[in-house]
């Protein structure tokens, strides 16, 4: 079983911290606690943005990227060369939490001048715009720490204005890269379903080019699946290449399809 939350948390040992809007469950052993209660179901507890990213990338999201998460919070989901990027102690992508304005707002997370902070307070003074830049300067710095092919955005805030916040995140991608010299870093809206977890592993709707429109469709002409299909999936998928496992971001062919379900993942492919 899976679950995916807001963190900060510890995905290796399934322990909570002091998760976002809910401070109280700080150190709560919430992998432990599901698996007694499910009669010993194994049970992985990991970052909703590390899902989504995970989700994205055996989906079929090459190379390496950021998915930058609006809500009631910010945080972002990294993939570097293919893999989710977690770092030693599993705290990696609490990307809300760097400061860019010294003396700035009060953070939720006790600092000061956060962007977080500074995103939210923007988007209720209703100034979207502002909001988006704001985010554009941290994806910006992000580029810059990483040095990330592609930078993707969502969550409910996000749904609300998408064109707003791509067009000034890009801005600020783009101006960044006149100074710099280097190549622009595309950016694009990673559509989600009410901002719902399971809405937010679709597919990017938005790619990276920034252009809107259909949604990208597999060269049989049809239709991406909303679901991608789990790492170690043993299934068809009729939207990526023969031969391939989930791991390499497809699945091989053969008997099934993702339309009648998944096979059980293979073990250690979490």
């Amino acid at each position: 079983m899976g679950v995916a939350l807001p963190g900060p948390l510890d995905h290796r040992r399934g322990v909570l911290h002091r998760v976002t809007g809910f401070p109280e469950w700080d150190g709560f052993p919430l992998r432990e606690a599901l698996s007694a209660r499910l009669g010993g179901v194994p049970v992985v507890v990991d970052k909703d943005t590390n899902a989504v990213a995970l989700g994205l990338a055996v989906g079929g999201e090459g190379g390496s990227f950021a998915y930058l998460h609006l809500g009631t919070g910010l945080g972002a989901g990294l993939v570097i060369g293919g893999s989710v990027h977690r770092g030693p102690r599993t705290g990696a992508g609490e990307f809300g939490h760097q400061v860019v304005q010294l003396d700035g707002p009060r953070c939720g997370c006790g600092d000061r001048g956060c962007v977080e902070a500074l995103c939210l307070a923007a988007v209720a003074r209703g100034e979207t715009a502002e909001a988006a830049r704001v985010l554009g300067t941290g994806a910006a710095n992000l580029v810059g720490l990483l040095d990330i092919d592609r930078v993707l955005v969502g969550g409910r805030t996000v749904e609300g204005a998408p064109e707003v916040f791509v067009s000034g995140v890009r801005r600020v991608l783009e101006a960044r890269a006149r100074r710099t010299g280097r190549s622009v870093v595309r950016c694009g809206w990673c559509r989600g379903r009410s901002g719902s977890p399971r809405g937010r592993r679709s597919w990017c709707w938005r790619r990276c080019s920034g252009k809107t429109g259909e949604r990208p469709r597999c060269g049989a002409g049809q239709g991406v699946s909303r679901d991608p299909a789990p790492a170690g999936c043993r299934r068809a998928h009729p939207c990526r290449p023969s031969g391939t496992t989930a791991r390499d971001g497809g699945v091989p062919r053969g008997a099934g399809n993702c339309a009648t379900g998944h096979g059980r993942p293979a073990p250690g492919t979490i």
